[in-house]
């Protein structure tokens, strides 16, 4: 599959397409639904079979494979864009370059052992048009296009919304490679509102199409069309593949409301989405373990926060559970960019195979 990454290069490309149109991010999103009335198949949840993949990817070599890019390590990030949170998908469009230096591409990315890949998805309300729309795991610039496939419809206000289909998806339809080393990978949910704290079978068969259930059971899990689970039961289930986290913006209601299902713990209050990537940084380094709360502010200045925001950041995600991810097994044993691989999706490397380094690949040593 090769090393493809995003580049700021190529997102100038999709930018300048997003300019041509007059600086609507969702254009090419609108001009499909206008012509089909449907959403572009790699946004829509129903699409590519259901299930989200983040898979290894290798480089052919003496009829061996190199895994050139590391483990994938999946980023998932779950937006609200009802009411005054319909801004999301321009915010997140904008902010893709500096997301994606500080977990991959920076002097210090907080995901720099791994292959990060980044999935998007929006929510609304079930009285939109559409619910939900959820991108591919991606690692280059098809992450900016597909962003530009999502239109947030916008309606409503901050009152109760329905993140729910998207957190279905998260926990029951995602296969992240990483799971199978017993780690996790990260889920983030942003939203101002509270939600109505439940699914329905005609809503969940709307989103996600008639073979949902099927295709549930075919990625390890066991549903009862006549007894779904409730918020709290799907938080739990991605709690289990995810460092999942909500990240309340901007009020009291909505951080306490997310408390109750997702622990004290996991729940993160700012003031605007336009800290995100910072927060998600401060929250994925901290777990990690290759970022300190001392030295947060530091770190975060130098990836061109403003002082106060760092400081109210450091504030905000000092309660996380800081170190997670090291406490879990293999941790430390993952295999490392160039380890060199018999078969695809093989766990561990060929026995006594030495890492092969991509060209100009310099030692990672702050990590």
């Amino acid at each position: 599959m090769g090393h493809r990454s995003f580049s700021r290069e190529a997102f100038s490309g999709t930018r300048a397409k997003v300019e041509s149109a007059g600086g609507d991010t969702s254009f090419a999103g609108r001009q499909h639904i206008k012509e089909t009335k449907k959403l572009h198949p790699l946004v829509d949840p129903a699409g590519y079979d259901l299930i989200r993949k983040s898979w290894p990817r290798y480089v052919e070599q003496d009829g061996r494979l190199v895994l050139m890019a590391g483990i994938p390590m999946l980023v998932e990030n779950l937006l609200d864009t009802t009411g005054s949170m319909g801004g999301n998908v321009k915010l997140a469009f904008d902010a893709l370059p500096n997301q994606y230096d500080l977990i991959a591409n920076g002097k210090r990315p907080v995901l720099g052992r791994y292959d990060p890949q980044i999935l998007n998805s929006i929510f609304g309300d079930i009285v939109d048009n559409f619910v939900l729309a959820r991108s591919q795991a991606e690692m280059d610039v098809k992450i900016a296009e597909q962003l530009t496939l999502m239109v947030p419809e916008g309606d409503g206000g901050d009152g109760p919304e329905d993140p729910e289909y998207g957190l279905f998806g998260a926990a029951y339809l995602t296969d992240a490679f990483v799971n199978q080393y017993g780690l996790k990978s990260y889920h983030f949910l942003t939203t101002d509102a509270p939600s109505h704290g439940r699914i329905d079978k005609d809503n969940l068969v709307r989103v996600f199409g008639e073979k949902v259930f099927e295709r549930v059971g075919d990625n390890g899990h066991q549903l009862k069309k006549a007894d779904l689970p409730d918020t709290g039961e799907i938080v739990a289930e991605l709690k289990k593949r995810a460092h999942a986290f909500a990240i309340a913006i901007g009020n009291d209601r909505s951080a306490s409301y997310w408390r109750e299902y997702y622990g004290e713990e996991h729940v993160v209050e700012i003031a605007t989405t336009e800290y995100l990537p910072y927060v998600e940084a401060a929250i994925i380094g901290l777990t990690e373990g290759v970022l300190d709360l001392q030295s947060l502010p530091s770190y975060l200045k130098g990836a061109g926060c403003s002082a106060p925001v760092a400081r109210e950041i450091q504030r905000a995600v000092a309660g996380i559970p800081l170190g997670a991810q090291t406490l879990l097994p293999n941790f430390s044993k993952i295999p490392a960019k160039g380890t060199v691989f018999a078969q695809k999706r093989d766990l561990w490397p060929i026995a006594d195979s030495a890492p092969v380094k991509a060209k100009g690949e310099k030692e990672e040593t702050w990590l």
